[in-house]
């Protein structure tokens, strides 16, 4: 899933979950075709409060 997607699903902004990357709290699992990151593991439980 791309960052997009769990921005949708998740209702945070691509920003936010590239922030908690930087951060740590959000690892991405994996890099697919082309370099895109894989943002799906580790974000299950994030929701906008």
């Amino acid at each position: 899933m791309q960052i997009g997607e769990v921005a949708e699903r998740t209702g945070l902004s691509p920003r936010t979950i590239r922030c908690f990357e930087a951060v740590g709290l959000v690892v991405p699992s994996a890099r697919g075709q082309g370099g895109f990151r894989s943002s799906a593991r580790g974000l299950t439980g994030a929701r906008r409060c």
